[in-house]
């Protein structure tokens, strides 16, 4: 019993680290290999995903490494939408992304300013949602509002 009505904990958001693969980016590279070559749903379980060394990140140009919040905000961004990236036609996932990327880009920016907008955050989020298509409208809110708090929340650590 309790007296009054119980908090969740906000979850704890891990930071990945250089050379890591996210999710959308493994689903794109099984794709991409000709279907010979893909493994099976067993190989895919058992194989590991090789990790970049640190020679490797420091020979990458300034322009491709991200910042470790930067790699947050498109970790959190990227949640529960793979199935609806699925649905995209190829050149629809290139659109998705490259705008994806250029929402974190934004968002970081408001994030290292003293003072951040929820609405900002949210608008870019929120656009940038629209691009999926079969997304229904109250998805795309319900999902801008709470990834716009994780990534504020990240402004607060």
């Amino acid at each position: 019993m309790s007296d009054g009505p119980t908090q969740k904990k906000p979850q704890e958001a891990v930071v990945p680290k250089r050379g890591v693969e996210t999710h959308l980016e493994k689903w794109e590279r099984r794709q991409q290999a000709p279907p010979a070559e893909r493994p099976s749903a067993a190989e895919q379980r058992t194989t590991a995903v090789p990790v970049a060394s640190p020679a490797q990140t420091a020979a990458l140009p300034a322009s491709l490494e991200k910042s470790p919040l930067l790699q947050h905000i498109e970790n959190i961004l990227e949640e529960n939408l793979l199935p609806l990236y699925k649905e995209l036609s190829a050149q629809q996932r290139k659109q998705f992304r490259v705008e994806g990327e250029r929402t974190a880009r934004s968002i970081e920016q408001l994030l290292r300013k003293a003072a951040v907008a929820l609405l900002e955050v949210i608008r870019l989020i929120r656009r940038w949602l629209r691009l999926l298509r079969g997304a229904n409208v109250f998805f795309i809110e319900q999902e801008s509002k709470i990834k716009a708090e994780r990534i504020l929340a990240l402004k607060k650590k």
